[in-house]
């Protein structure tokens, strides 16, 4: 290959494409290639974000296929983070709300779907899944993690790793590493972690999809210790290609290498920034030829860039189009596979298992009694669907909390009135929801933020609404909007039951609302079925059985919040929490424990945990059983955890106050009592020791699930 030839394929080619001196963009790539004209310059890669035409995708390819010298075909990538963002495919619960079904199984069926239509509309590689394990609520990406546990992250990762790859896409796992802890909780702001935490609680999700495959890995924006990642070769080669074993291909996030310029001010200098960032390891530059441009080029026909490091990157590139089949005729296959009533089907079951009850007086689920009900706020008549989505404006196939409980009651039952929009409100709105929660039995509020938004939320709005949560829309107060508060209170005073659910892509601080309230439903981002499904819990014709996978706090100064902490961070020597009637110690006015926790959720089937019993098989393995029982008359699921806790070791580190080691969702019939078998091998005990070594602490362990716990030596 000549040298053109091999920076061609370390480059994507993207709409909107921020060029040198070649063709702008993929249109005029394509005029090009219509005009009989060859293009000033091709790429290794096609970057299709919503609606590039397939003609346009095809004549590209075989232009790559039939005229270029190598016949090297072109990867064509694209977003497909709870769905692929395509007009006619599945959307799908976003992530945060898939975290909480605390079934791996079900995220690999989605990501199978996801990769069957990915693969028919002419993608070969997917950015996603997301596995950054999240420490920072007010960050607008919270939504798009599956929560704060860095086994669950790894399992929920891995399993879409396997359903999309099944299916001949690659799967590009993001954002390695770190980038759910920004300082101030503003995107790609700096991150400060020490090696060991961040080797212990965020590192493994990314080695559990590489040992399960994952042929790409993106490397996030932001820096640790004022390095940048993509310049990073400790952690972007060493420890990633070295530890890890990471075989596939690197890729830089949008514009990354540019950043480093403007944004970062690493270097003025674009070979410098070139000669870094493939030094560190860095394949693939997206989308603009910044950093692999001309200057780099030159660097590297003169002697100053080693040519192998050019080559490494290439070979690794092709090693991947070949295993995906692109020069055995699989870079075609358009036939527009269509998301159908099975898919749909799958998005409703998701949304089910996804939705979390937080509390329940008995309200729920809503009686036979109750003839009408009333529903008001923001997103009662919207369905949102959370960053990264397909919504065109025309779509009416998303269903909203208001369509569920017509399907239910009928149109003539229930009676709307939106009472504020996400953040502004007006006497008008707020005297006509008044009147409307007059006429009705029960009132449901439907309060939320907004991460309705193509792509990352980097695109135009699809409705007249700010956004409030998503790529690079963070909240620096993540207390439900004030407007949405003021109506909250005034359906309060009604006297009228009120049922609140939360439209939302993090937690909210919902302290006074959660205690005000009759019931709480957190939502999330449900999928366009959400509606629907959300509806069917309310009247009881589904069990709810989701689970927190991220924390709630108390307040704004409650961060972080996550349960799986060091034994030393939450006030463990005073134990003084106070209040202003009775001010204390850590902290003076509140308890430094969250409002809500990590494995939170309730149903309406009573579940018993009868016992949990450990028992040491071999050295550093206890096989674990859970007795539990459904008391009730309907059949469901539940979601068992198991979490380890170590009282006393013979390590000098300090342990974590509890940490998630296995968990299995299981299917109680009614009345049915079962006993479930775990068995945590070594890797359950394990810690990096003062030489960042892996080491494993023998000791006393508390081995709890739900309502049980027990004690083992190990």
């Amino acid at each position: 290959m000549t040298l053109d030839e091999k920076i061609d394929q370390m480059h994507v080619m993207h709409v909107a494409n921020y060029s040198r001196d070649m063709s702008s963009d993929i249109y005029d790539v394509y005029n090009a290639i219509k005009a009989g004209e060859e293009p000033k310059r091709f790429f290794g890669a096609l970057f299709n974000l919503v609606n590039l035409p397939k003609k346009i995708i095809d004549t590209i390819q075989r232009y790559a296929l039939t005229k270029t010298r190598l016949g090297i075909p072109v990867m064509v990538m694209g977003e497909a983070l709870h769905g692929l963002i395509r007009e006619n495919c599945t959307r799908f619960p976003q992530n945060i709300g898939l975290g909480c079904t605390f079934n791996e199984s079900l995220v690999e069926e989605i990501a199978a779907v996801i990769g069957r239509e990915s693969y028919t509309n002419g993608f070969r590689q997917v950015f996603a899944p997301n596995v950054d394990v999240i420490r920072e609520l007010r960050w607008g990406r919270v939504q798009e993690n599956y929560g704060e546990d860095q086994y669950l992250v790894g399992r929920m990762g891995a399993a879409y790793v396997r359903g999309v790859q099944s299916q001949g896409v690659a799967a590009t796992v993001k954002h390695y590493l770190g980038y759910g802890m920004p300082e101030n909780g503003l995107n790609l702001s700096s991150v400060h972690i020490g090696e060991r935490d961040l080797r212990e609680q965020i590192l493994p999700p990314f080695e559990d999809c590489v040992r399960e495959g994952a042929k790409s890995i993106m490397l996030a924006y932001h820096d640790m210790d004022g390095v940048p990642l993509h310049v990073s070769k400790y952690w972007a080669n060493d420890v990633l290609r070295g530890e890890l074993n990471f075989e596939g291909t690197t890729i830089s996030d949008w514009d990354a290498l540019t950043m480093l310029n403007w944004y970062q001010h690493c270097s003025d200098n674009k070979k410098e920034i070139g000669k870094m960032t493939l030094t560190a390891g860095l394949d693939i530059e997206a989308p603009t030829m910044f950093g692999y441009a001309d200057e780099f080029k030159k660097a590297v026909e003169c002697g100053e860039i080693d040519e192998k490091l050019v080559d490494r990157a290439v070979l690794r590139i092709l090693k991947l189009k070949f295993e995906l089949g692109l020069f055995d005729g699989k870079a075609f296959n358009f036939r527009t596979l269509k998301k159908n009533k099975k898919s749909l089907a799958l998005a409703r079951k998701a949304a089910e298992q996804s939705i979390v009850l937080l509390k329940n007086d008995g309200i729920l689920p809503l009686k036979k009694e109750v003839k009408k009900v009333a529903v008001f706020g923001p997103c009662a008549q919207f369905a949102p669907l959370g960053g990264y989505t397909y919504y065109p404006t025309n779509d009416t196939t998303p269903k909203t909390l208001y369509d569920g409980l017509v399907e239910h009651l009928g149109q003539e039952n229930v009676l709307f009135a939106q009472g504020t929009r996400l953040l502004q409100t007006s006497e008008e709105m707020i005297k006509e929801a008044v009147e409307t929660a007059k006429q009705a039995d029960v009132l449901i509020l439907a309060c939320g933020d907004s991460g309705r938004y193509c792509g990352g939320g980097l695109c135009d709005e699809i409705v007249n609404e700010p956004v409030l949560c998503g790529e690079n829309f963070d909240m620096h107060d993540i207390r439900i909007p004030e407007a949405q508060r003021k109506l909250f209170e005034t359906l309060k005073n009604t006297g009228k039951p009120l049922v609140l659910t939360l439209f939302t892509g993090r937690p909210n601080v919902i302290v006074n609302e959660f205690e005000q309230s009759n019931a709480v439903l957190q939502a999330w981002y449900p999928g366009e079925m959400g509606g629907l499904a959300l509806a069917d819990i309310l009247f009881g014709n589904v069990n709810p059985t989701g689970k927190l996978c991220v924390s709630f706090p108390r307040s704004n100064g409650h961060f972080p919040c996550n349960y799986n902490h060091r034994k030393s961070a939450r006030g463990n020597f005073w134990k003084k929490p106070g209040t202003i009637e009775k001010p204390g110690k850590d902290y003076v006015l509140s308890s430094p424990k969250a409002f809500l926790t990590f494995g939170d959720g309730l149903g309406y089937v009573p579940i018993t945990y009868h016992s949990i019993k450990a028992k040491k098989t071999d050295e550093f393995t206890v096989e674990v059983k859970v007795t539990l029982s459904n008391d009730g008359a309907q059949d469901t699921e539940e979601s068992v955890l198991i979490f380890t806790s170590c009282s006393f070791s013979n390590s000098v580190i300090v342990p974590y106050e509890k940490l998630l080691k296995a968990f299995k969702r299981v299917k109680l019939k009614a009345g049915q009592k079962r006993t479930i078998c775990f068995t945590l091998d070594k890797s359950a005990f394990s810690y990096l020791d003062l030489d960042m070594k892996k080491a494993y602490a023998s000791g006393e362990y508390v081995i709890s699930t739900k309502d049980c716990s027990t004690s083992v030596i190990v």
